[in-house]
């Protein structure tokens, strides 16, 4: 069950929360998509591990990007090897 949001929390605490959160789940993610190292258990390339960052660099310059200057809030949300 998820905590009660307080109703009279300000644009910013609910801002600093609602970051907090989504941040950490994130954060969560990369971990899990790290688990994927494990050469025993898994076979990828250098080419492989590029993409994979240079798609997380691109989403973080984008995230910066528009919590600076409200850009538009839509971009490419799916991943894939495919070319």
């Amino acid at each position: 069950m998820k905590p009660k949001t307080p109703q009279n929390e300000t644009k910013h605490e609910k801002f600093i929360r609602l970051a907090n959160s989504r941040t950490n789940k994130v954060l969560k993610s990369i971990t899990v998509l790290g688990n994927l190292s494990h050469p025993q258990l898994y076979k990828y390339s250098p080419k492989d591990v590029d993409k994979i960052t240079n798609v997380l660099y691109e989403k973080v310059e984008w995230l910066e990007a528009v919590l600076t200057s409200y850009l538009p809030h839509k971009i490419d949300e799916k991943f894939t090897f495919d070319d």
